[in-house]
C-alpha cells in the first residue's frame, strides 16, 4: 500500500464517545487508571484515620496492593457505567466526571452513615468527608483521563450535547 491510498491511523478513534463501544472502552481505560489513583488516595485516608485514632498505622505491601487491586476493579466497573451513560448528560467531560463522582460520593456517605458500627472509635463527622472525597477524586480523574483519550473534536462534550445545544438555540 502506498501513502496515498492508506488512511493514517488515529489512535484516539476507538475512544469515540458517540459510539457505545467507544464510550465503554474509554470508561474501562480511564476507570482503571482513575481507580488506581483513588486507591492511593484511599490508602492515605486510612492513614489519616489511623493517626486520628492514635493507632500505629502499619502499611504492608500486600494490604496496599489489595487496596489498589480493588480500586482498579471497581474503577473499571464504575468507568464502564460512566462510559455508557455519559452521552445522555450535558456539559464537558470533566463536569460529567465530577457529577458522577458526586453521585457516588453521596451513595458512599449514605452507606457509611447507616453502617456506623464499622467506625465506632472515630467521629462520624470526620470520617464521612474523608471517605466522601474519594469518589470526587475518582470522577475528576476519570474526566481528565477521558479528555486525554478522546478525539479532539469531542473535548468540550460529545455530538449529542452539541445537537441538544443547537436545538435549544433554534427554539429560543
Amino acid at each position: 500500500m502506498n501513502a496515498e491510498s492508506s488512511a493514517p491511523f488515529n489512535w484516539r478513534s476507538p475512544f469515540d464517545l458517540n459510539h457505545p463501544a467507544g464510550g465503554m472502552l474509554s470508561g474501562v481505560v480511564a476507570g482503571l487508571i482513575a481507580g488506581v489513583i483513588t486507591g492511593i488516595a484511599a490508602r492515605l485516608v486510612m492513614r489519616i484515620i489511623a493517626l486520628m485514632l492514635g493507632a500505629s498505622p502499619i502499611f504492608t505491601i500486600t494490604g496496599t496492593l489489595a487496596i489498589l487491586k480493588y480500586g482498579a476493579i471497581f474503577g473499571v466497573i464504575i468507568g464502564i457505567i460512566f462510559g455508557f451513560f455519559q452521552p445522555f448528560f450535558s456539559g464537558s467531560i470533566i463536569r460529567k466526571g465530577l457529577k458522577y463522582g458526586l453521585f457516588w460520593s453521596v451513595a458512599m456517605a449514605a452507606i457509611q452513615y447507616f453502617s456506623r458500627d464499622a467506625f465506632t472509635e472515630a467521629p462520624l463527622p470526620v470520617i464521612l468527608p474523608l471517605f466522601a472525597v474519594l469518589p470526587l477524586i475518582y470522577g475528576l480523574a476519570l474526566g481528565w483521563i477521558i479528555i486525554r483519550l478522546i478525539p479532539k473534536d469531542q473535548r468540550s462534550g460529545n455530538k449529542f450535547d452539541h445537537e441538544q445545544t443547537k436545538r435549544r438555540h433554534a427554539q429560543a
